[in-house]
């Protein structure tokens, strides 16, 4: 696991979530890589995510002058992955959903790619 939505700011939109992201598993976060979602509010779907945004380390909750608790990342939601497709989506996961990157072999199949295509 890579992280866990966060719960909505008075900025939230549908179109994208903040993940928390464990320090130690930061090297493993980065921007533009695929992530699927797992609601942990509901009926559990899963959506598709691209990492657009940071890492950015807020101020308090457990930070101190010296150390970031936990960092953020900003997560686009493209859609509602069914068996292994995407589909659009009017929902979005809630807070606590489970973050996981996806492998290489599974962006390849999303995209219907293979080869030596180089991706990113």
């Amino acid at each position: 696991m890579l992280g866990r939505v966060c719960f909505d700011s008075q900025d939230a939109s549908n179109e994208k979530v903040y993940m928390h992201v464990a320090l130690d598993d930061l090297p493993r976060a980065e921007r533009n890589q695929f992530v699927r979602l797992t609601n942990a509010v509901g009926r559990r779907e899963q959506h598709l995510g691209r990492v657009i945004g940071g890492p950015f380390f807020p101020a308090g909750q457990g930070a101190t002058e010296t150390a970031p608790a936990f960092a953020l990342m900003t997560v686009e939601i493209l859609g509602e992955l069914r068996t292994g497709r995407l589909f659009a989506t009017n929902t979005r996961p809630g807070p606590q959903s489970e973050v996981v990157e996806l492998s290489g072999e599974e962006v390849q199949h999303l995209l219907s790619v293979s080869g030596d295509v180089l991706l990113g």
